[in-house]
């Protein structure tokens, strides 16, 4: 068995021949010693003999593509720190795991980011009364009819940003007729998404996508970037 590194790919695969071709870019691989210290690591067939270093491997790449969306990134620092030196609010949305997460960055922004952050997702009594008598579609549209300002910022955080379905329909449709609203009405939307991006790619302000078709790589991408925005803005502030 001999071990074969494609510099086109960034990957190891491991074969029988002496000459063979990466089976993702068909380009010629070189022969590299067994034993050498390498990243990503698959077999002929594409998959991983160890699941824990395809993650580690898939969270690794993500992170150097992620270079490509310092853009905005950039641009969502901006937008933040212009709502706080003007005292807008800063609603977060998500749904299921985006949900935590936007929790979580609301409660970052406020205590770090000197922010007026608020997670609509929190009042969970609130929450059911309104999927109970209303629906989920508008779950988060009714407290900005009743909480927004012209002006004020929305934060929506989705892995698919509106795209795909399941049961119960289209996914985050809630989220997208959130930024909808806050877009028609004076005010700016940041989109935290993955894969390529879905509705929120375009409906947002600036909508940072995570490089990835993976649900628990953009996930924990979206908790590395709250980090990331807040502490700049933290930052920020000691300067």
């Amino acid at each position: 068995m001999l071990r074969y590194y494609c510099p086109k790919c960034d990957e190891y695969f491991e074969g029988g021949a002496e000459d063979q071709d990466c089976p993702i870019c068909n380009e010629k691989m070189r022969i590299v010693p067994v034993n050498a210290k390498v990243g990503r690591f698959a077999t002929m067939n594409g998959t991983y003999d160890d699941p824990i270093e395809q993650f580690l491997e898939e969270a690794r790449k993500c992170s150097i593509h992620l270079e490509t969306e310092t853009e905005h990134i950039a641009k969502a620092i901006d937008i933040l720190r212009d709502a706080r030196t003007n005292k807008k609010h800063v609603f977060i949305c998500g749904c299921g795991g985006s949900a935590g997460t936007a929790t979580h960055f609301a409660a970052d922004l406020f205590k770090m980011g000197g922010l007026r952050a608020i997670a609509l997702v929190d009042n969970i009594p609130l929450n059911s009364a309104l999927i109970n008598d209303e629906g989920w579609s508008d779950v988060f549209v009714q407290q900005l009819e009743r909480m927004y300002d012209k002006g004020d910022i929305i934060v929506a955080i989705s892995v698919h940003g509106g795209k795909g379905q399941d049961k119960a329909g289209a996914w985050s449709q809630n989220l997208l007729k959130a930024i909808d609203y806050v877009n028609k009405h004076g005010g700016k939307s940041i989109g935290l998404s993955g894969f390529d991006g879905g509705a929120m790619k375009t409906l947002c302000t600036t909508c940072i996508v995570v490089p990835a078709d993976s649900t628990p790589i953009v996930e924990s991408f979206h908790v590395v970037l709250h980090h990331l925005i807040t502490w700049q803005l933290y930052e920020g502030d000691r300067k």
